[in-house]
Order: C-alpha cells, then structure tokens, then sequence
C-alpha cells in the first residue's frame, strides 16, 4: 500500500472516529494475488449459520465469564510466540496449533513449539498451500496429533527453504509418531456466551473472520472494518475478550510485524467472528516416551 493510501486510510480513520490506527506493514503493501495467499478458510459444503449468531446469548445460557481475560497474563503467560505462515493458506493449522500450544501450558505447564508444518502438510489435508477448515484440522491433531517443531520445521518444508514462493511437501522426522501431542476434547461453541465462559475457564478458542483491505494495514487499537473489500476468510487465536471495550483479542500469524507485536482487538461481531462457530480443545496428551521440559529443552 502507498504512502499516499495510508494517509487517506487515517483520514477515514479520524473523520469515522475509528478506535484504531493504521500503518504500512508488510502485508498491506504486498499486490492483492499475494495478500490472499494469507488467507486460509474453506467453508465446508452445507455449512449453516447458527440461528442464534445474531444475539449474544442463546436461550438458557448462563452468563459465568470474568469482565476481562488475557491468557498472556492469566496465572502466568500461556500464549507461544507469533509466528509467520508465509504466502501459504496455511492460517488455519497456524490457529489450531496455537490452541493447542495454549492448552499444553495451561494443563500440563509446558511451553511447547508445535509443527504447523507437520499438521498442514503431512496430515489429511496434504501437501499443499489450500485452506482448511478449523474443525476438521483439530480433527487430525485429535486423531493423528503433531509433533514438534524441531521434528518437522515450517521453513524446511518450502523448497529452498522459501515460505513466499517454495513448493510445500512433508517431510517429518523418523520418530514423528512417538513426538506427537494429542488432544482428547474438541468444544464448539456457537455464542459469544458460551465463548467467553469458554475463554473464562478453560482457554484460547480458535476463529473465523472475513478480512477487508483495511485489515492488512491494522497497526492497534480496536478493529473494525472502515475501506476496503472482502478479501477472504481467516483462521485467528482468540486469547481473550474485554467487556468494557466490547472486544476480543486474537493472535495472528503474519508475524510480530504485523499489527500489535502480531496480536490485534476486534470489536464484537466485527466482519462475522462471531457468526462462525468457535472451537476450544481439552485433554492434552504428551507423547510418554519423551521428557517435556518445556519450550528450550524441546526436540
């Protein structure tokens, strides 16, 4: 994105009195055709919206959330580093991986590094850069789990180690089965009710939002949707929420350049992310072979 749009972005900002701020990162200056590549959501065939994504509240629902949770600073920090999946659509293990990370330092107390690579390329979505569904990809760590980043790295999976322009295959260690951590419970949840309850009491939730022009260029604040067309669907982290901003904060995966250190706030029921259902896991299992010291010790 020019100089020049990112000076009218923030004029529109100013005369909307918009609650963020905009700046020209790596993504919004990038052409339309490679921006897209970041984006990774395949609804599945006869998905249907919830009747109830349009209320807050689903009939007998109970209202049991905290007025404000941050899993960054919840009993300690429970949220792995921002990571970077390239100019592949691979958003969606980037998501679910980073749920399951969470979950692994909330129940068992270990900071790990999880293979995005082994979860997108090696699983049953195969060797490619297409989109995935949230649901479906928990599916397979529930199933198959993955292993860790050591034993399967993202980069490594790129020919020349290229993440923008490298064809993808798998490429997992020997002893990929005997590393590999599972999942026993996978939650959907369909209100922000249910969600925040969710995030009050267990953890992170994986997201799908629809992403416009502007978003590319979100520096903080809290986003909503001001320029710009629908660009595509994405797969986010959703690390927390706070009610007297009305918002939710999500981790995302276009690296600690984009956004907030990577991290970004979404105004409730912005740009669909909460017409399409949310996803929690439970039950980590760690492979028993293995000692799990924690996030430097791993591999």
């Amino acid at each position: 994105m020019s100089t020049l749009k990112i000076q009218a972005l923030t004029a529109t900002l100013q005369k909307k009195q918009a609650r963020w701020q905009a700046m020209e990162t790596e993504v919004s200056t990038m052409s339309k055709a490679k921006r897209q590549k970041l984006l990774g959501v395949e609804v599945p065939a006869g998905f249907a919206f919830p009747p109830d994504t349009a209320s807050s509240r689903a009939p007998g629902e109970i209202a049991e959330f905290a007025p404000a949770v941050d899993w960054r600073n919840r009993n300690g920090n429970h949220v792995t580093p921002v990571k970077h999946q390239g100019g592949c659509g691979s958003c969606v293990s980037f998501c679910t991986v980073a749920v399951t990370e969470s979950m692994a330092s909330i129940e068992k107390g270990q900071l790990l590094d999880l293979s995005e690579a082994d979860q997108h390329f090696c699983s049953s979505h195969g060797p490619n850069c297409g989109g995935w569904w949230h649901d479906a990809a928990f599916q397979q760590i529930k199933n198959r789990g993955v292993c860790d980043e050591a034993c399967n790295p993202y980069a490594s999976s790129f020919t020349n180690n290229d993440i923008w322009n490298g064809t993808p295959s798998c490429k997992s260690c020997a002893d990929r089965n005997n590393r590999a951590v599972k999942i026993t419970n996978i939650t959907t949840l369909n209100s922000t009710t249910d969600a925040k309850n969710y995030l009050t009491n267990t953890g992170p939730l994986a997201a799908i939002l629809e992403v416009y022009t502007d978003f590319f260029s979100y520096q903080n604040g809290v986003y909503h949707k001001v320029s710009g067309v629908l660009e595509g669907l994405h797969c986010v982290t959703v690390i927390g929420y706070n009610e007297t901003g009305q918002y939710w904060i999500c981790k995302n995966s276009w690296g600690a350049g984009w956004g907030d250190g990577g991290f970004f706030c979404i105004a409730y029921g912005e740009c669909k992310i909460d017409a399409y259902p949310k996803i929690g896991v439970s039950g980590i299992v760690l492979p028993p072979a293995r000692k799990w010291q924690g996030w430097e010790t791993l591999g």
